[in-house]
This record gives structure tokens, C-alpha cells and sequence, in this order.
């Protein structure tokens, strides 16, 4: 009897996660930066991305965010990865992770360059998705710490955007040869 019930108490520590489920999918249409019109299983399917969210269209950044997710999803074929903890949002669409044909994660894409958040955190792959979004903005600061930093120098040395200016067109217009007139 005492080995039965180390076995099942072994059993119920050690399972194994839910093994992920993967469709292929057509696009019809990308809606936002993370909805996308697709058929799924032969069925019409308003998708979300389970681990990101995106600004809509009309905000900051939104239209970035859709034209990428266009580019992604440019080939008409994606990926779709289903995650046991999440089936439909409050928007009524059907969660999953996406992924070019290739292989590309579209919201790990999504998240590096920017253009959206990590959110349910607590799904399979949502722990991931947020560090890869601290890293991104670690990233972020870094480069404006650095925007700054020469920005600074460039005032010490006292010039104004206007004298830049100034030596800047000079230095694109075309010279004219003495002999043609001509640039």
C-alpha cells in the first residue's frame, strides 16, 4: 500500500505540462497589430495574440504595430499555438501564440521591437514574453541615455540647431563646375 501511494503523489508532482496544439492557419485579413481575421480548422476565427497587447490603430505607435503584424503575416499562412489556461478574450477571439511559417514568434517579434506588451503573464510562455520585454526596454533606455548624452555634447560645443542646418545644406548642394554649369 505504501508504494501505491508514492506512486500517485510521484504522479501528481511530476506530470508533464499539457503538450502545445498547433494549427495552420489562413489569414483573411489583419484587423490590428494583434487581431487577425483567419480560417482556422475551415472556420472563420476573429484571432488574438494570447501574449501580447498592442495599441490600437489610432494611438501612438498602433499604426507601426499594424503594418508589422501586416508584414508578418504577409504570406496569408501562419502558425497558431493553442495554451490550455486561455481559449477567448473579452473581445470574443480566439487565443493562440503565432508564428510565421518559419517559425518566427510574431509576438516576440511584436514585443523586441517595441510596438507591444507582454500580458497573461501566467501562460505557458508569458514569463518568457516578459523578460524579453524588460530586456527590450532596458534596450530603449539605453538608446535614449545615449540620445541624450550626445545631444549634451553637441550643445557644449555651442552650435544651434540653426548653424547645423545651415552647413548641412550647404554640404548637400550640388557644386556646379566652372566649364558646364552643371553639377
Amino acid at each position: 500500500m505504501p508504494v501505491v501511494l508514492i506512486v500517485l503523489l510521484f504522479g501528481l508532482f511530476f506530470q508533464s505540462a499539457p503538450e502545445e496544439i498547433t494549427l495552420d492557419a489562413t489569414v483573411n485579413q489583419v484587423i490590428d497589430g494583434m487581431t487577425l481575421d483567419a480560417q482556422v480548422d475551415g472556420n472563420r476565427t476573429p484571432v488574438g495574440y494570447l501574449g501580447v497587447e498592442t495599441p490600437a490603430p489610432n494611438q501612438r505607435c498602433g499604426r507601426e504595430a499594424l503594418e508589422r503584424n501586416l508584414q508578418l503575416a504577409s504570406t496569408g499562412h501562419i502558425v497558431l499555438a493553442t495554451d490550455t489556461a486561455y481559449t477567448f478574450d473579452d473581445k470574443h477571439r480566439k487565443l493562440f501564440y503565432a508564428y510565421t511559417p518559419d517559425g518566427i514568434s510574431i509576438e516576440e517579434t511584436l514585443i523586441s521591437e517595441g510596438l507591444a506588451v507582454a500580458v497573461r503573464t501566467d501562460a505557458a510562455h508569458g514569463a518568457d514574453l516578459a523578460a524579453l520585454q524588460a530586456a527590450a526596454q532596458a534596450k530603449g533606455r539605453e538608446r535614449y541615455e545615449g540620445f541624450i548624452e550626445a545631444l549634451g555634447r553637441r550643445l557644449a560645443r555651442g552650435r544651434t540647431l540653426a548653424d547645423e542646418l545651415v552647413t548641412d545644406i550647404a554640404a548637400a548642394e550640388p557644386v556646379k563646375t566652372a566649364e558646364t554649369g552643371e553639377s
